[in-house]
């Protein structure tokens, strides 16, 4: 009697613990179903909301692209092309410089000195010594400086001799426009009297019997002593 008694009670616990374990399965799984459930209507919330934003702004925040991004060194840029004009034609011709010949270095003649101040006098004269003058053929004169002095503070004297040759030996001498001698057959000497201790300019002149006429310039530069 014992024995029935154990059998029936654990014939009897055996149903009831069936169905406890059953109902808690059950309430488990559809728990489960309800967070996934609860998880995708939050996404779907989200994603809205990402678009509301997103048409706002103008741009996605979430695709927004990085300030920092670099460059990618192995990408190339392809080059631009550029046009190049075609030259005009014809075209324009450029002349090539020539060089400029210079003028020649020319000497430019000195002006005619001042005429002389007053005060020179011919000497008397007397046989040169440069020999007797040629006769015939063209009229010549030359002269030679024989001497320069100081007789007088800032002043001072020049003496020439003065010669012909050619002609028909009769000569006669001037200095400028003043005679010095003749007509004479030979040469004659003339002191040129300067007042200050500037150069001293002239002409002598030689006329022949024969009517022919000669001429040469003549400069003394002041001597040491003037001054």
């Amino acid at each position: 009697m014992f024995e029935q008694t154990g059998s029936a009670r654990q014939s009897n616990r055996g149903p009831l613990g069936s169905g406890a374990t059953s109902g808690q399965t059950s309430g488990r799984s559809g728990f489960g179903r309800g967070l996934v459930i609860a998880i995708l209507v939050l996404a779907g919330i989200g994603v809205i909301i990402c678009l509301a934003l997103a048409a706002t702004t103008g741009f996605p925040f979430a695709l927004r692209p990085s300030q920092d991004a670099q460059a990618d060194p192995t990408k190339t840029t392809a080059p631009t092309s550029t046009h190049t004009p075609e030259p005009e034609w014809p075209a324009t011709w450029t002349p090539t410089p020539t060089s400029t010949p210079r003028p020649n270095a020319t000497s430019t003649p000195v002006p005619p000195p001042p005429p002389p101040p007053p005060g020179s006098a011919p000497y008397v004269p007397r046989p040169g010594t440069s020999g007797q003058p040629s006769t015939g053929g063209p009229l010549m004169i030359d002269f030679s400086l024989e001497d320069r002095s100081c007789p007088t503070g800032g002043s001072y004297v020049a003496d020439f001799t003065i010669w012909a040759a050619g002609g028909d030996g009769n000569y006669t001498f001037y200095r400028d426009i003043d005679l010095i001698a003749g007509p004479v057959p030979g040469p004659v000497t003339y002191r040129v009297n300067w007042r200050d201790c500037g150069g001293a300019p002239g002409t002598f002149f030689v006329e022949s019997g024969d009517g022919q006429r000669a001429s040469k310039l003549f400069w003394v530069y002041a001597p040491d002593c003037c001054g």
